[in-house]
């Protein structure tokens, strides 16, 4: 089949991009014919496809200025460059289904409005709450969630009405939905283990955070399992606005490294390293692939018990939750590093379970399931 896939970045910036570009590559492994409809490539490795300009991106939306944001936010409305693009893919490639990720405000909905209007299924996953009702707990500025509220009314009376199936990466998510109205597939997400051997028990140290330094992501609890836990070498990977904060409260803590941002190798590599990863997000995350790819290497994951990251650690027994509202993760950081026994079996157990549920293959003969139905 022919798949066009639409994100609004080419880019590796989140995990939405992550996995669009991933899924790219498990279709094309499927015996798939895939382009991208996003913004400017600017990373070499996507596939081919139409490309426009991004009206904005998180690195320049703080330097936005008053007629440039009005800008803006018209083209989050309706992009007349996106959609000129989305006819020439529709013109060319005759995709025989659409298969959409994050549009706004970059691309606007007019590739799937578009898409709907010659007949051509629109399958939408859903990374995060976009598409549910305003007051949904979402974090970011209270720019962002402004503009959620303007862009809530296209959602809701033109998006939606393009869609023809809907994929949801966790039960949590899928349920969310389903009370705005909105019945969603839980197809879990995919994740690829990098080449080469899982470390023993043994050979592994220390308790790893990979993601963004934000209040919601839990980065903060970081610095006190550092604190608390002084014998443990504690890692923090990522950047993001509590970086200067966390510099701040990290000095004299010998046992914390601060790395900064990191690419994908590196992460792959700092994860098979670590003898346990530390995800202590305080919202609901809509799904974990931090978590995946730590339990696919054979690294038990500590994380609270909530939301799609809860749920993908507790089905594949790979790690050790806690309550949602708990405050100590040295406790149960320390006792899991230091007992050898669990260590192995939550490591046997979350490695077997997102190999052989969470793989590539797995996943684009789910999808293409899908796209085959519709």
């Amino acid at each position: 089949m022919r798949v066009l896939l639409v994100n609004k970045f080419a880019q590796v910036t989140g995990g939405a991009d992550r996995h669009c570009l991933d899924l790219a590559e498990a279709l094309r492994d499927a015996g798939h014919e895939v382009a991208l409809l996003s913004t400017s490539p600017w990373d070499a490795a996507a596939p081919a496809g139409a490309f426009v300009p991004a009206p904005v991106t998180g690195a320049t939306r703080d330097a936005v200025g008053l007629l440039a944001a009005e800008r803006v936010a018209r083209r989050a409305l309706w992009n007349r460059t996106a959609a000129a693009a989305a006819k020439r893919a529709l013109d060319c490639f005759a995709p025989d289904v659409v298969h959409a990720h994050k549009l706004y405000p970059q691309l606007s909905v007019a590739p799937v409005v578009l898409a709907a209007r010659r007949g051509v299924p629109v399958v939408q996953t859903l990374h995060d709450f976009e598409f549910a009702l305003p007051g949904v707990p979402r974090p970011g500025r209270r720019a962002d969630r402004v503009l959620d509220r303007a862009l809530h009314v296209v959602r809701r009376q033109v998006h939606r009405r393009a869609v023809s199936a809907w994929l949801a990466p966790s039960r949590h998510l899928a349920a969310l939905h389903a009370r705005q109205g909105i019945q969603a597939e839980v197809v879990p997400l995919p994740t690829r283990p990098p080449p080469g051997d899982d470390p023993p028990w043994r050979a592994r140290r220390g308790a790893l955070f990979v993601g963004r330094l934000t209040a919601e992501k839990g980065a903060l609890d970081m610095i006190e399992l550092a604190r608390r836990a002084p014998d443990l070498a504690v890692t923090v990977v990522g950047a993001g606005p509590l970086a200067p904060l966390m510099r701040e409260r990290g000095r004299g803590l010998p046992n914390l490294e601060l790395a900064g941002a990191a690419g994908r190798d590196e992460v792959a590599g700092r994860l098979r390293a670590a003898r346990v990863v530390v995800i202590p997000s305080r919202w609901a995350e809509p799904a974990g692939l931090v978590a995946l790819e730590a339990m696919a290497v054979g690294t038990p994951v500590l994380a609270r018990a909530v939301g799609g990251l809860g749920e993908e650690v507790a089905d594949a027994g790979g790690g050790v939750l806690v309550a949602p509202d708990a405050s100590d993760f040295a406790t149960p950081c320390l006792a899991l590093a230091a007992d050898e026994p669990r260590w192995k079996a939550l490591s046997r157990a979350g490695r077997a379970h997102v190999r052989a549920e969470h793989s590539p293959q797995r996943y684009a003969q789910r999808v293409g399931a899908i796209y085959a139905a519709l």
